[in-house]
């Protein structure tokens, strides 16, 4: 029997966690099962995102500038 790949199986888990209503439970059923299902990429696209949003992780001017 071949297995599912992650894309294919995401959107299942994320239909069963979204029936969860406790919001703090949502989450750790989000970090705990879609860290071994999450593909790379889109893993890799989400902590991006994530640290995008943090005033330190994003590039200003003067530090491109430098960096060229």
């Amino acid at each position: 029997m071949k297995g599912l790949t992650a894309d294919q199986i995401y959107p299942s888990v994320m239909f069963q966690i979204n029936q969860v209503q406790d919001p703090s439970e949502r989450q750790k059923l989000e970090t705990m099962i879609l860290g071994a299902v999450e593909s790379k990429l889109r893993r890799k696209a989400r902590i991006s995102a994530q640290l995008d949003k943090i005033p330190r992780y994003q590039y200003n001017q003067k530090t491109i500038k430098k960096i060229k």
